[in-house]
């Protein structure tokens, strides 16, 4: 990026804080690659570890998570002052330090309520605790009611900015046109929470036995989010439910291949190729500029030369 016309609009700061983005989520992805990994040693029932050290990469992600994401999350958002008076600007500073608590509040229960559903499954399949699959599915209820109420309020808010007047013909909006625009709002906040609302009641009911369909019926909503995800919960999905009827058939490591091709590419992105480019920004200039100065020219017999019509080229 040195020399060029875009790293003179590159502010050098952010270069240590895209490093450290990089840093968190190679990190991040390199728990998730080991995680995938002894999950399915253990599910192929290679290894007898307990469930609770399969589950420890996991944990640490959390941790990771916990440390990173509260910190950031009770942050008040920085935005311009402006010319604003002294009372209007300490009104904005307290919403935003509002705002930046409720927005932290609602990140500690999302993670405390991610790790008792990861810690409920560990004691379950550990056997310390013989609960149904819908009492361990508590703490995920409670977390897509939390969810579900966030897109209310989301949506409540983007219906109230649809303007009055159609910004195409200047006149008022037509009563069906808005309609369509709020139900088009409803649908886009909603259509992936019912997916993974049903989607886990369906997995609940087939494992208490309360649900008689085979897997591929089960996983129907997550065909349906592949449909527009195009690949990868189709592809997990259809080769889950291959596992789940035929154990003795594909290997859950085959299961989880999309899973590791994504990971990996997103590891190398983030952990060699992305922090190279940033680190490339150090090197001296002057001693490029001077090897560029030093290599000797093509020969003339090697150019691309125009030469007008009827006239005839020498070598």
């Amino acid at each position: 990026m040195v020399g060029t016309p875009v790293g003179i609009l590159f502010d050098p700061d952010y270069a240590p804080v895209l490093c450290r983005c990089f840093f968190a989520t190679s990190l991040l992805t390199g728990l998730l690659i080991i995680f995938c990994a002894l999950l399915s040693v253990r599910v192929d029932g290679k290894s007898n570890w307990s469930w609770g050290v399969v589950f420890i990469p996991l944990w640490l992600l959390d941790a990771v998570l916990l440390f990173w994401l509260v910190p950031l999350a009770f942050r008040p958002s920085l935005t311009a002052s402006g010319h604003s008076s002294g009372d209007k600007r300490s009104s904005k500073q307290a919403r935003r330090a509002r705002a930046a608590r409720q927005r932290g509040i609602f990140v500690c229960i999302y993670l405390l309520l991610c790790f008792i559903f990861q810690l409920l499954i560990v004691l379950r399949e550990d056997e310390r605790i013989t609960w149904s699959a819908a009492a361990i599915f508590f703490p995920y209820w409670i977390l897509e009611a939390v969810n579900g109420l966030s897109n209310i309020l989301s949506s409540i808010a983007d219906i109230r900015t649809i303007p009055e007047v159609d910004p195409t013909t200047n006149a008022p909006m037509e009563g069906s046109k808005r309609r369509l625009l709020e139900a088009m709002v409803t649908v886009n906040a909603f259509w992936w929470w019912c997916i993974r609302v049903a989607l886990a009641i369906l997995v609940v009911l087939k494992i208490d036995g309360a649900l008689s369909a085979n897997w591929a019926t089960v996983f129907t909503p997550a065909y349906l989010a592949g449909i527009r995800y195009i690949l990868l919960f189709a592809v997990a999905g259809l080769r889950l439910r291959m596992k789940l009827e035929d154990p003795s058939g594909r290997g859950m490591a085959v299961v989880l291949v999309p899973v590791f091709i994504v990971l990996s590419m997103l590891f190398c992105c983030t952990c060699c190729c992305a922090p190279c480019l940033f680190c490339a920004q150090n090197l001296p200039a002057d001693g490029l500029a001077d090897e560029a100065i030093n290599r000797l020219p093509v020969p003339v017999h090697r150019r691309i030369m125009y030469h007008p019509p009827g006239h005839t080229a020498t070598v």
